[in-house]
């Protein structure tokens, strides 16, 4: 007869397809196509080693299993009933294989999908309290040969990754319900990165979430992170730097703790660089805080400044300044708000300095503040660029916005690339586009020229000239969301 997975594997399981494009000649051919069972991620690459962040479930019971009686709780019957449901559902669980447990992983081969076989020797269950459910799979492969990929598992859903050049490290945030509304903690995985593969090496937790994947770092085999600790009526937030160590019997323990800094408020951005932690957290000012990480064990915080507004992503201009996006605020915390780029100056950690600011005065807003992707930094030729969406009299505006900016001459506005005349709802009609079909996605710099991409077509200037533009593509850009209509 046929496997019992064949019985019982949803027809709408979810896979994520990578395919390897090759660019060599005149016309792209795909290489390879592997199907992996779970939800995309993330991915990193290094040289040619990609890993790529698939999280998801287990496979499905079998019908037996849901197959649970209903009926007057209390009566003999109803317990006969539930007695009688047990024996089926373990019977039909036990006729499985724990291959029909394990996702899924295929390659094409010619009109086919030939089945990679799994291997227990790849699932981790982590130390106690890091685990959770569904399980999150790292695949490696290397672009350059042809060998299959290899997998590494460990059980729960992670939602952040980070990677360098020895280590890759998932985050998942759990949350547990309590009488004075709870207490949330960050598992945390780390990986060994060697060619084709990413072994486990250890699990562990910290209290609160993370900001983001910057709040995430691996150093000479410490790992640092920065959380932030939800409170409760009795008490406010509290955010915290830790350092961890990997320990015996794949456990990651902390050794280093900053203790609870600017009670209230919440962390909004993090950077890692060298031995120093930048964090700014906000509720009324922008507190940046700089620590000193070189003993992993003393985690010392050596200086702060205090400025209104926050930054929501912080990028490392040189060795003794940080280049920042974020929003501009009132004394009081509220007011005045606008896009703001600024520039610290971190040289002496134990009095940082705003050194310039930058502040938009057209409403709007930047996807760079929320997607670290969104902000271009070209630092060999101290240009950035980003998108900016915002109102204006003639309606809704997106470009993206073009900088020179240095540690000591600031910011020097080169244009702006404006993508208003993708933004009729019609190529052919002079109707206005209500919504955000033509919001700037992304600027990339190729030598003299930056070109922008938004969802309705590509603009590339010459950076010396953001007035007129050398290339223009209108994209067909569709959608069924009446959002954007």
């Amino acid at each position: 007869g046929a496997p019992a997975s064949e019985e019982y594997y949803p027809s709408g399981s979810q896979f994520t397809k990578l395919t390897l494009v090759d660019l060599e000649g005149a016309t792209p051919r795909v290489e390879r196509e592997f199907y992996f069972e779970g939800y995309y991620t993330s991915s990193r690459r290094i040289g040619s080693q990609v890993r790529s962040v698939i999280t998801g479930g287990f496979g499905v019971a079998p019908p037996e299993y849901y197959d649970f009686p209903y009926g007057d709780v209390g009566s003999w019957e109803y317990r006969l009933a539930v007695m009688s449901w047990e024996s089926r559902a373990v019977a039909a669980i036990e006729r499985t294989s724990l291959r029909d447990w394990l996702p899924r992983s295929f390659e094409v081969s010619g009109d086919a999908l030939v089945e990679l076989t799994p291997s227990c020797a790849d699932y981790y269950s982590p130390t106690a309290g890091s685990a959770g459910d569904g399980v999150t799979r790292v695949i490696s492969l290397d672009l350059g040969g042809n060998a299959a990929p290899s997998e590494t598992s460990v059980l729960g859903y992670a939602n952040q990754v980070y990677a360098n050049q020895d280590a890759l490290i998932l985050a998942q945030n759990e949350w547990v319900s309590g009488y004075w509304g709870g207490t949330e903690s960050t598992s945390l995985h780390v990986f060994k990165l060697e060619p084709g593969s990413a072994s486990y090496e250890a699990s562990g937790l910290v209290p609160g979430h993370l900001d983001d994947q910057f709040s995430i770092d691996e150093r000479d085999g410490v790992v640092r992170v920065a959380t932030t600790s939800w409170g409760n009526e009795f008490n406010g937030t509290q955010n915290r730097v830790f350092t961890l160590q990997g320990a015996a019997e794949h456990a990651l323990t902390v050794v280093g703790d900053s203790g609870s800094f600017a009670e209230g408020e919440q962390i909004f951005s993090a950077r890692f660089v060298g031995d120093r932690a930048y964090v700014v957290t906000f509720r009324q000012t922008d507190p940046l805080f700089v620590f000193d990480l070189s003993d992993p064990t003393r985690v010392t915080r050596l200086g702060e400044l205090e400025i209104p507004g926050f930054s929501d992503y912080m990028h490392p201009l040189d060795d003794t300044h940080l280049l920042t996006i974020g929003r501009n605020r009132g004394d009081d915390g509220i007011e005045q708000d606008a896009l703001a780029l600024q520039i610290f100056d971190v040289s002496d950690p134990t009095t940082p300095e705003l050194a310039h600011k930058y502040v938009f005065q057209q409403e709007g807003w930047s996807s760079a503040n929320y997607d670290h992707k969104a902000f271009t930094f070209f630092p060999e030729k101290q240009l950035l660029a980003f998108p900016f969406s915002g109102y204006s009299a003639r309606g809704y505006e997106a470009s993206l916005e073009v900088f020179n900016v240095g540690a000591d001459t600031g910011f020097k506005f080169l244009g702006a690339a404006d993508h208003a005349n993708f933004m009729n709802c019609a190529y052919d009609t002079n109707e206005p586009c209500y919504g955000y079909g033509g919001e700037v996605r992304r600027g990339v710099f190729i030598d003299d020229y930056v070109y922008s991409i938004s969802d309705s077509g590509i603009l590339v200037h010459a950076v010396g000239d953001m007035q007129n533009a050398v290339g223009v593509l209108p994209l067909p850009y569709a959608s069924s969301d009446p959002y954007y209509y």
